[in-house]
Parts: C-alpha cells; sequence; structure tokens
C-alpha cells in the first residue's frame, strides 16, 4: 500500500514535470525551473518506496533514504526559488539566493557525513536512533532544514496570496495549504526523534500503510499528502489558463455557429462575400483557429450586408418597428429582429431583380471589437433563422 502511493505520487509529479519539460524545450519561460522541482519530487519517493528502499540497501544500507532526503531538500530550494520569483524582481531574487544556496550545500554535506558515520540498518532504512548520535543528527539536520524551507515557502506562498490574482492566487493558496501539511509532518518527526534519543520510544515505527495509525499518517501519508497539494496548486494556473482559453474557444465556436443562418442566406445569393473559395473557407484555415474563422465569417456577413444597403427602405423599418413592438420586443432584441427583418426584404429585393431601395445606412450598434460585433450579428443570424419579424411584402416585383 506504501508502494502504491509513493509511486502514485511520484507518478502524477513526474507526469507534470515532463509537460514543464517540453514546455522548456518550447522555449516557455519558468517551465525549466518547476519541471526539475518536480522531477526531484519524483525521484524522492521513487527513493522512499520500500520496494527501491530494499534495492538500494543492497547496495549501501538505507541508501534509498539519504537519496530520497537529498531530492526532497533540492525540491524544497527549487520551490523556495519559484515563490523569490513570483514576488521579487530578477536581480533582487539572486541576492535573496545566495545565502539559501550556501545553506543548502552546506546542509547536504552534513547529512551525507552524517549517514555515512552512523550505524544504518539494512532493508527499509528505519533508523533506531538510541544511541546513535551520527543518526539523530542526521534526522534532526534535515528536518529542521526542511521546516526552515517549509516556513519560509509559506511565508513567501502568503505574500503571493496578497500580492496576485485569478488563478495565481488560487494556485498559491493551495500550494500554501501543502507546506502546513509538510510543517505537521515535520514537527512530528523532529519531536519522534528528541523523544528516541531521550528514551520514551527506540525506533522509528513500521507502518503498514500510510494511514494505518496516527503515527504512520503523521510520518508516511502527511508526506504523499503534502506533495500531491503542492502539485495540485502548481498546476492551477496552467490548467486554469487552459480551460479559459477551452471556454472563450467554445464561445466563439457558439457565434461562429450562429451566424450561419445569416452567413448561409448570404452566400447564396452573393457568393463573392467569400473571401476565398468555399473549400479555403472550409478546409485551409484549421477548425482550431476559431479566432480567424469568426473573423472571417463577420467580414463576409458584413460585406454581404453593405451590397443589401441599396435594397433597403425606411418605410421597411418603420413597419418592422411597429410589428416588433407589437410583439413585446424592445432594446437590442428588437433591434436585432428589425435588423433581421430589413435584409430579410432587401434579400429577396437583390435576388428577384427587383428595384432599389432608398440606400439606407442601417444605424447598427457600434462596437469596438470582434467578439461583441460577433455578439450583435448572432442575435441578427438567429432572428433571420426564426423569422422574429414576420418581413414586410415586397411589392416592387409585382408593380413592374
Amino acid at each position: 500500500m506504501i508502494d502504491l502511493l509513493f509511486f502514485a505520487v511520484a507518478g502524477i509529479a513526474l507526469i507534470v514535470g515532463m509537460q514543464r519539460i517540453a514546455r522548456w524545450r518550447r522555449r516557455t519561460t519558468g517551465s525549466g525551473p518547476i519541471a526539475l522541482q518536480l522531477v526531484a519530487l519524483a525521484l524522492a519517493f521513487v527513493f522512499l518506496a520500500p520496494a527501491t528502499q530494499a534495492f538500494a540497501s543492497a547496495v549501501i544500507p538505507s541508501l534509498g533514504r539519504l537519496l530520497s532526503n537529498v531530492c526532497t531538500l533540492v525540491a524544497a530550494f527549487g520551490f523556495i526559488q519559484l515563490q523569490l520569483h513570483v514576488n521579487y524582481p530578477p536581480a533582487e531574487v539572486k541576492e535573496r539566493l545566495r545565502p539559501r544556496v550556501v545553506v543548502l550545500i552546506a546542509v547536504l554535506a552534513g547529512l551525507v557525513i552524517a549517514f555515512f558515520l552512523g550505524q544504518r540498518p539494512v532493508g527499509l532504512g528505519v533508523f533506531d536512533y538510541r544511541g546513535q548520535h551520527w543518526l539523530v543528527i542526521y534526522a534532526l539536520l534535515y528536518s529542521v532544514y526542511l521546516s526552515v524551507a517549509l516556513i519560509d515557502l509559506l511565508r513567501l506562498a502568503v505574500r503571493s496570496v496578497l500580492n496576485t490574482r485569478g488563478y495565481l492566487r488560487a494556485g498559491m493558496a493551495v500550494m500554501g495549504t501543502g507546506y502546513v501539511l509538510g510543517l505537521l509532518y515535520t514537527g512530528n518527526k523532529i519531536q519522534y526523534v528528541i523523544r528516541s534519543t531521550l528514551g520514551p520510544v527506540s525506533a522509528e515505527p513500521r507502518c503498514a500503510g500510510p494511514f494505518s495509525s496516527l503515527l504512520c499518517t503523521l510520518s508516511v501519508g502527511l508526506p504523499a499528502l503534502s506533495v500531491l497539494v503542492i502539485v495540485i496548486g502548481l498546476s492551477i494556473p496552467t490548467v486554469g489558463r487552459r480551460i479559459g482559453r477551452l471556454a472563450e474557444w467554445w464561445d466563439l465556436r457558439r457565434a461562429y455557429e450562429g451566424l450561419e443562418p445569416l452567413w448561409k442566406a448570404f452566400y447564396d445569393a452573393m457568393p463573392q462575400i467569400a473571401l476565398t473559395s468555399p473549400q479555403g473557407v472550409e478546409g485551409q484555415v484549421p477548425r482550431r483557429d476559431m479566432p480567424l474563422r469568426l473573423y472571417r465569417r463577420v467580414v463576409e456577413v458584413r460585406d454581404g450586408a453593405l451590397i443589401l444597403n441599396p435594397y433597403r427602405r425606411d418605410a421597411d423599418t418603420a413597419a418592422h418597428r411597429d410589428r416588433g413592438v407589437a410583439l413585446g420586443l424592445d432594446g437590442e432584441a428588437l433591434a436585432a429582429a428589425i435588423e433581421a427583418a430589413d435584409l430579410a426584404v432587401a434579400l429577396g429585393r437583390y435576388t428577384s431583380g427587383g428595384g432599389r431601395g432608398g440606400g439606407i445606412t442601417p444605424a447598427s450598434p457600434s462596437h469596438d471589437d470582434l467578439q461583441d460585433e460577433a455578439t450583435w450579428l448572432e442575435s441578427v443570424s438567429r432572428a433571420f433563422a426564426e423569422r422574429r419579424i414576420a418581413p414586410v411584402e415586397d411589392r416592387t416585383a409585382a408593380e413592374r
């Protein structure tokens, strides 16, 4: 069960790390350092898994524990670097990192020395601290440094939450929760080592599962939960932005499809409005490039409406307004329905070869961007398809 949990957490961290490495190779800013942290975390849990420890101990007793602890501290330092970049300019980040690098190197050197001077057990790296001063130094050095690093990270995360917004703020808040869980783990570790040194307990517990007891939860389950929460928090900004882009794409697609009735009616009568051939509109423009597809459709609909302007009449608009008011329409819904009915009559005159009208220019709402323009034309297109206002009868052809 412990192997399954540790390998699962390692797999999640490694998958996210590999994705970051792929983005780094495409020169995406900031993905490289984050990827290295995640890979370090993944290796920490791989080395800490009982199956890996049993294998590594055949080479050097408790080697898996040393490798796991080193990877954990390197990852913690990497997260500090990340949080500093969120809160400070690059020049200040370098100044703040220098003392931290010195401390990390000193701690890692101390861990290696204490590890090889202590009497380590073969197998799962479960230490017996009674009379083992070097192992006590090793455990305290690791736990105290990690605690200080987590406090540093929590402080920076709180600062980030206060100074950022949106998905980044949410991600930092979740990462802060992961740091708190990590502090519960290190706090329990420190008190347990001290108690072991004083004599009430002699060795670390052997756990059948990560949550089989309170002590096992604190010593085995919490580290995995902490890392899992941190990885989730780290992924929130990226996932959130992707969800936002997907929602935006979907809105553009809905507007694009909403323009279909009006565009098709125009194109059937006036194929010259197409910016390219029908095959180009449908095949050469990637379907994923919805902003371009929508832009082209909006331009084509507007071109069609311009062609129909000479076939419009003020009397039609007035009649359509009266009919819309009688139906209870008002505001933009009324304006869109009037525009749709006017276009329907003008299109009929154009296709039948009827006489031109007064050549009026419709008073359409002004829009500053593509989305607003598309929204307006979409409402006109839907009113056109529904014949929300029945168009007035064109008697021009009959009179002729």
